[in-house]
């Protein structure tokens, strides 16, 4: 199976955990992602969508927000964190 980009996103956080509410990509079996913002990511994975999303929302609390979306092209952005713009020209 070939790698697809995700868009995800989730719930805003208050900034005292590393990662949104405890969330962990490594779970998605890539090296390949790569925070956005507190509550933006992207990841490389030869996971269907379905997995990424179920591997997260097992992460999130009960009735927490998630949005698991494909990508087909690096998407347009300013603003995000820091090497964003490298790494999405490096990895999409």
């Amino acid at each position: 199976m070939s790698n697809s980009a995700y868009l995800i996103v989730l719930p805003a956080f208050d900034g005292r955990k590393t990662s949104p509410d405890g969330v962990e990509l490594s779970v998605l079996e890539s090296p390949q992602f790569s925070w956005l913002s507190p509550s933006l990511a992207l990841v490389v994975t030869g996971l269907s969508r379905s997995k990424v999303y179920h591997r997260i929302k097992w992460q999130l609390p009960d009735g927490d927000p998630l949005l698991v979306a494909p990508l087909a092209d690096a998407p347009k952005f300013k603003g995000l964190a820091p090497g964003t713009t490298k790494w999405v020209r490096e990895n999409l």
